[in-house]
């Protein structure tokens, strides 16, 4: 009795953990890097199923089914965009399937996001597909992956192929920045967040003026405008924007003005102007002390 008991458990363990599916997927962040070439494998009853689809080839003679003995050949890494990119494959070199390939593991490994290398256990994700391809979905942004492939016969997985290396892209530059005069010496600045951010990627913005009749302070800021004042009159200025994120520094947008002459001024320098003008020409008559300014 004691043994059929025993016996009962297993099959009930077995029969919990059968899955059907096409591919199974799971993400682990505890892991040390280094044993991750030794572990178990993933739900290994779950996808060796005698009914599970070909995903390329059987071979390696009519002996006794084990582990393949190499790796999937010709691993290449297609962008898709700045967080989506495919793996494609061929499949292991029949002389070493040792059996029926039943399907092949993705797995890609975080080792690096921004300008800091991951902790000493990164997170990484795998994947089972009965193909040659998958496409990995909603990576970081500026973040270094390790992405690699083994095959799977019936009794377990084979090596895993020699990693590619992929970085994720960078945010842009802040959008549709914009200088706009005001009145007098104001300047309104407007941009947009930057190109390919996630909401979820908090960013603080630096403006820069640049000019050769004044010095402005660069301001630090969350909000995607700035109003700045009191700016000398009839000056060319060069406005820079920026954003700083967990990737470091973007790209800088730039966009120019010409402060304008406010009317007041204006009037006081055409005064002077017609002032020396008129003294100039008759210099023998004290016109100006008749008359003043004009």
């Amino acid at each position: 009795m004691e043994g059929t008991h025993y016996k009962c458990l297993i099959f009930l363990f077995f029969f919990y953990s059968l899955n059907t599916g096409g591919f199974s997927q799971e993400t682990f962040t505890r892991k040390p890097y280094a044993d991750i070439e030794d572990e178990e494998p993933l739900d290994q009853e779950d996808d060796y199923d005698a009914g599970a689809s070909d995903a390329g080839s059987g071979g390696g003679g009519g002996g006794t089914e084990s582990e393949p003995n190499g790796a999937p050949e010709a691993l290449h890494i297609l962008k898709n965009n700045a967080t989506t990119y495919t793996a494609t494959w061929n499949e292991v070199p029949e002389h070493l399937r040792n059996g029926l390939v039943i399907n092949y593991e993705v797995r890609w490994i975080m080792i690096r996001k921004g300008n800091l290398s991951t902790p000493g256990h990164p997170p990484f994700t795998r994947c089972k597909v009965n193909g040659f391809s998958y496409t990995m979905h909603g990576l970081s942004l500026c973040a270094q992956y390790s992405i690699s492939v083994r095959a799977y016969t019936r009794v377990g997985p084979g090596p895993y192929s020699a990693p590619v290396n992929i970085t994720t892209q960078r945010p842009g530059a802040p959008l549709h920045f914009i200088a706009s005069l005001k009145k007098n010496g104001t300047v309104l600045l407007t941009w947009e967040k930057p190109a390919n951010t996630k909401d979820s990627l908090q960013s603080v913005y630096t403006v820069e003026c640049e000019s050769s009749k004044f010095y402005w302070k660069s301001n630090k800021q969350r909000t995607t405008s700035l109003t700045i004042s009191n700016l000398i009159p009839k000056t060319n200025c060069t406005f820079k924007v920026f954003a700083t994120t967990e990737c470091g520094d973007s790209p800088k947008s730039i966009a120019r003005v010409t402060t304008a002459i406010d009317r007041k001024y204006n009037t006081e320098l055409n005064s002077m102007y017609l002032d020396i003008l008129v003294e100039s020409r008759y210099r023998n008559f004290p016109i100006r002390k008749v008359f003043g300014s004009i």
